[in-house]
Parts: C-alpha cells; sequence; structure tokens
C-alpha cells in the first residue's frame, strides 16, 4: 500500500481516489433526484433559473435560438454567462438536447478529478511529499467541490482553472522559465471565460508577475517586457473572441453584465428607496433590464448612488458577509439546493434558536444547551478547522519571509487571491466563493505547520 503514494505513483494514486469521490457524489446524485438533477431539474422541467442558465445557453445555441438563457421566445441575445461551459455542453445538447447532461457531467468529473494532483504538484514546491499529499488529499475530498463537480454551472472547472494557473506561475518563478508563465496565462484565458470575477484573478497575479520580474527575475529589462507582454497577449487572444462578440451584438466590449446586476440586484438593493423608478425605456427595453448588457452603465451608476447615499450601511453588509464567508460551512449549500439524501448524516444550517440574541440578553444556560446541540455543533467544528487553517496560514506566510523570498511572494499572492474572492463575494454568503484559493491557504497553512513541528516529525513526513 505505501509503494501507491511514493513520490513517483501519488499522482497517479490521487486521481484515482479523487475520481472515485466524484463518482460517488455523481452517483448519488443521479440515483436520489435523477438525471436532470444536474440543473436543479428534479422533475425536468425548465423555469430558467440561474443554474440552468448554462445548459439553456448551449440547448438554444445547437438548436438555432443563438447564444440565450430564456427557455422561449423571444430568444434575447445572452452576456450574462460566459462561453466555456455552454460550450462545452453544446455537443451534448445538440444530440441528445438536455437528457444528455448527466453524461457531459460524468465526463467532466474525470478532468475535474485532477485538481487534486495539481493540488499535491503545487504543494511540492513548498513542502516535503508528506504534507504535499495532505494538499492532495484535501482537494481530492473536499466536499464542496466533489458537489460542485457535479452542478452544471462553472464554479468547480473555476477552481481548477486557478489551481493550474498558480501552478504554472509558481513554477516559473522556481524555474525561472518564461513558456510557465504563458501556459499560466493560457488558463487565466479560460478561467475568465468559465467566470467573469477570474478577470481579477488575473489582475492579482499579473501584478505579482511583475513584482517576481522587478526584484526576481535577473535577465534585461527588454526581456522582462518581452515576457510580460507576450503573457498579456496569450490571454487577450482566448477572450477577446468573446468580447468582440458582445461588441458586436451588443455594441459594448464587455465580458458580462453579472457586475453590474450584482451590484443592482444584490450588493445594494436594500439600499435602494421606492422612489428609485427605472427609466420606462429601460424597463421595457429588454426581458431582463438589470442583466441586459447595454444597460450596465445605468444599474452600475444606479447602484454607485445607492452607495454614496448610504456608505455605512453598505460597507456594514459588505463586512459581515465577507466575515460570514470566512466561516460558513462547506456543507450548507447542498441543504439549500435541495440534495441532503448526499450527506451521510442529517444536517440543517437553519437555527431554531437566535444564539446570538440569547447570548446578548443573558441567558447564558439556553446559550450553551443552543450552542452544543447538534446543527450548532456542525457549524462550529467547520469554525475551529477553518480558524486553525487561517491561523497556521498566518505562521506559514511569516516564517516564509525568514527562510525565502520567493516562496514569500508566492504565499502573499495566494493570501491576496483568497482575500479577493472572500471581500468580492459581499453580503451574498457561500462557501463556493472562496473554493477557488483555500486549497492555495491550505497549502500555506501546511507550510506553516510544518515550521512548528518538531524535526523528528518532518523526518518522517519527507519519506
Amino acid at each position: 500500500m505505501r509503494s501507491f503514494f511514493s513520490e513517483t505513483k501519488t499522482p497517479f494514486t490521487l486521481f484515482v481516489l479523487a475520481l472515485l469521490g466524484h463518482l460517488v457524489f455523481f452517483y448519488a446524485l443521479l440515483s436520489f433526484y435523477g438525471p436532470c438533477s444536474f440543473f436543479l431539474s428534479n422533475d425536468c422541467t425548465l423555469n430558467g433559473n440561474d443554474t440552468q442558465h448554462y445548459v439553456i445557453d448551449a440547448f438554444n445555441l445547437t438548436h438555432g435560438h443563438g447564444y440565450s438563457r430564456f427557455v422561449n421566445a423571444p430568444f434575447e441575445p445572452d452576456a450574462l454567462r460566459t462561453p466555456l461551459l455552454p460550450l462545452y455542453f453544446a455537443p451534448f445538447t445538440f444530440f441528445g438536447g438536455y437528457s444528455l447532461i448527466w453524461l457531459a457531467i460524468l465526463l467532466l468529473n474525470i478532468v475535474l478529478s485532477l485538481a487534486a494532483v495539481v493540488a499535491y504538484k503545487l504543494a511540492r514546491f513548498f513542502l516535503p511529499h508528506g504534507f504535499a499529499l495532505a494538499a492532495g488529499f484535501f482537494m481530492a475530498f473536499e466536499p464542496l467541490y466533489l458537489y460542485r463537480s457535479q452542478i452544471a454551472e462553472p464554479d468547480a472547472l473555476f477552481v481548477l482553472l486557478v489551481l493550474v494557473s498558480s501552478f504554472f506561475i509558481v513554477r516559473s518563478w522556481r524555474r525561472g522559465f518564461a513558456p510557465d508563465m504563458f501556459r499560466a496565462a493560457l488558463f487565466l484565458g479560460l478561467a475568465v471565460l468559465a467566470k467573469p470575477t477570474a478577470l481579477y484573478i488575473a489582475l492579482i497575479m499579473f501584478f505579482f508577475e511583475i513584482c517576481y520580474l522587478l526584484f526576481f527575475q535577473k535577465s534585461t529589462y527588454i526581456e522582462k517586457g518581452k515576457t510580460f507582454l507576450i503573457s498579456l497577449c496569450i490571454m487577450g487572444a482566448v477572450v477577446s473572441p468573446w468580447v468582440i462578440r458582445n461588441e458586436l451584438v451588443f455594441g459594448v466590449p464587455a465580458l458580462s453584465s453579472i457586475q453590474g446586476y450584482n451590484l443592482y440586484e444584490y450588493y445594494t438593493k436594500d439600499l435602494g428607496s421606492p422612489a428609485e423608478p427605472v427609466p420606462e425605456a429601460i424597463e421595457k427595453g429588454s426581458r431582463e433590464p438589470s442583466r441586459y448588457l447595454p444597460f450596465q452603465s445605468y444599474f452600475t451608476h444606479a447602484a454607485f448612488a445607492r452607495i454614496e447615499a448610504h456608505p455605512n450601511a453598505f460597507m456594514r453588509e459588505l463586512l459581515v458577509g465577507s466575515l460570514r464567508n470566512l466561516f460558513v460551512s462547506d456543507i450548507s449549500s447542498i441543504f439549500y439546493y435541495g440534495h441532503t439524501k448526499l450527506l451521510p448524516f442529517r444536517y440543517d444550517p437553519e437555527s431554531a434558536v437566535d444564539i446570538h440574541q440569547l447570548l446578548l440578553s443573558g441567558n447564558l444556560r439556553a446559550f450553551f444547551a443552543a450552542l452544543f446541540s447538534p446543527h450548532a455543533l456542525t457549524k462550529l467544528l467547520w469554525i475551529v478547522c477553518l480558524v486553525c487553517i487561517y491561523i497556521l496560514a498566518c505562521i506559514g506566510w511569516g516564517m516564509s519571509w525568514f527562510k525565502e523570498r520567493k516562496v514569500f511572494l508566492s504565499f502573499t499572492m495566494f493570501l491576496c487571491l483568497y482575500g479577493y474572492l472572500i471581500f468580492a463575494s459581499g453580503p451574498y454568503v457561500d462557501a463556493k466563493y472562496r473554493l477557488p484559493a483555500l486549497t492555495l491557504i491550505f497549502i500555506v497553512a501546511l507550510y506553516g505547520l510544518q515550521s512548528i513541528l518538531p524535526a523528528s516529525f518532518l523526518r518522517g513526513a519527507r519519506k
């Protein structure tokens, strides 16, 4: 058994284990909820909800209705959802309509299982074999990643693309090999086509690439500039066809209408007033005006006007949401999506008692009784685990400054990526938003753990 986890065989072993985990979740969802549950339509009817958009886009594209997220006519062109996942679904909807989405998800699970291998390879740049193996196991059995891999949204694919991009950019720093940065740029471009928020992930990574080129790369400034520009061009070449399409269709050279929509409908919704009418031309100009690309300028400005009028309330909601996203349970979304049969235990994140209010009222007896109830204990367990990871990550980040500055640069980038994903999720609380960088933080935490463990233990981990 030990030979399966040797340095040479570990990647294959991790892939097999990750694939088994994915297939267990896939089979459970298929068995309990049926072949349409992968796009949250257990009865196989379509209502156009957000999780169905990607398969509807693919179906309409392959059945002569254009790239549209609407179930019925008029099939208004879509710019809300970027095209990577719909293009993947397109061959399946062409030959089998919605009935073959289960097969598309099954095949995608094979690709997504590679995340465990990438996590191990990335961790191996910083950690001995035993600790890097722990990072691979973490990615192989992360419950939210296994679950999101079964849902017809790009969140799990986004996780893999961010991990692969991180791997190549770190390898380019470790080896001084420019083509690895070019590969990172390629996968960042694909990540942007999966989810528009990847554009900001790319900006963070390119900023740290500039830091590397300025402070660590010993080549000439011409060579540094060449590497950076080629990387930008590669990413631009991947993303630009979609931007050009939006310019031709809508007259707006943008990635998506999701940013303005989120600002208006989620981040500042509670800050609006009844006396804030939408102009009639905009209200009647689209089936969903706040999601229509040409109207994003209006809704973005309206959202900023709300923030300007209520800055304190906005910041309070943003900070509270960010704090909650730091500690929200990884399995709560399984409950809210109605797939609780996937869990081997009873779970309900909705607490029947307001624990916070009990504490404020001074009713300590009721407070502790509620705190140690099964539901509260599940939440508490997640919080404790995440707190330990965060503390160890802070230790690892600090220790890397004294041990190796390139490692410090990598870990700082990881922390910035995680911080952005937490803060950008705003008041909308869901663990999926932190998932793309959670493994990166776990690697930093493992580095912190090995920094405080005795040398005798570390000798065993290196074997």
